[in-house]
């Protein structure tokens, strides 16, 4: 046997302290609480015009900023967001958080309420522990929405966005997409009366259809009866609109629904919000279930 050098000994030692360093750092596992890096993000919408470089920020230079613009007080767009598993908030600028839904693929969809007249801030914020958060802000004027050329093909489906107001119990923002394990808590009504908006968004294939679709039984002791309201009503033909012509961005639709419940009778069931676009593409939002109790 040959006795290794100390000279060779120290240099393993020292490969080996440099290679436990280089774990401890930026490209370290994202489970030991370090940062690893940064949450990115996209929204679907465009950016605001450059400006001349002493022009400031109100005529675009500088500006991470996105530009949108509403007919109502519902404004919906969708983005992206990676990590794919990251948190997405919305909020309008001095007013309530949004609602919003991320899928497993990282594309993420999101409605906020409560836009003012004329210009309006939207923040935009994604964090993921570990990492570094992603923000935009949205510009968004509401006073009308913009009409778009309705393209020879349309392969995404357009937004959905519910907004639910009943007398005593706070509004519920909702959005697509929908799926049978994420309702909310039921909302409990003091009138057999709800008000419900229903708003379509397709930003690049134009909309066809907003629809209000309140589905919901009656139990009057042992009788139980379903009722299904469908505003506007069920039709049969296809929502297509012949390609190069113009059509709205942005739909919607109020309906009041009114229970038809008898004295002493209860009511629970959902109300949800079917968008269409021009190619007849739908998307339904979450549906907001709702739990109507007479008074004793």
């Amino acid at each position: 046997m040959r006795a290794v050098p100390s000279a060779v000994v120290l240099l393993a030692a020292v490969a080996a302290t440099a290679t436990a360093a280089a774990g401890c750092g930026d490209g370290g596992d994202p489970g030991t609480g370090t940062e690893r890096g940064r949450v990115t993000g996209t929204v679907d919408l465009s950016r605001p015009a450059a400006g001349a470089p002493d022009a400031g920020s109100a005529a675009g230079h500088g500006n991470d900023e996105a530009i949108g613009a509403a007919a109502g007080s519902v404004f919906a767009f969708t983005g992206r967001v990676d990590p794919h598993d990251s948190a997405v908030r919305v909020q309008v600028e001095g007013g309530r958080p949004g609602a919003v839904v991320v899928e497993r693929s990282g594309r993420f969809s999101a409605a906020v309420d409560g836009l003012r007249r004329g210009p309006n801030t939207v923040r935009v914020l994604g964090t993921r522990p570990g990492h570094r958060p992603w923000s935009i802000d949205i510009r968004v004027t509401r006073g009308g929405a913009p009409e778009v050329t309705v393209p020879d093909r349309d392969r995404t489906p357009p937004i959905a966005a519910l907004r639910v107001e009943s007398p005593g119990a706070p509004s519920t923002l909702t959005v697509s997409p929908s799926s049978a394990e994420d309702r909310l808590e039921p909302v409990t009504l003091d009138e057999p009366l709800l008000v419900a908006t229903a708003l379509a968004r397709d930003d690049d294939g134009g909309t066809g259809r907003a629809r209000v679709a309140a589905i919901y039984e009656t139990r009057c002791g042992d009788r139980v009866r379903r009722v299904t309201k469908l505003h506007p009503p069920a039709q049969i033909e296809r929502i297509v609109l012949p390609p190069g012509t113009a059509a709205p961005a942005e739909r919607s639709r109020t309906a009041k629904v009114r229970l038809r419940v008898g004295e002493g009778c209860s009511a629970e069931g959902d109300v949800l919000a079917e968008a269409t676009n021009a190619h007849d593409l739908q998307a339904v939002s979450r549906h907001v279930r709702f739990r109507y109790e007479p008074a004793r």
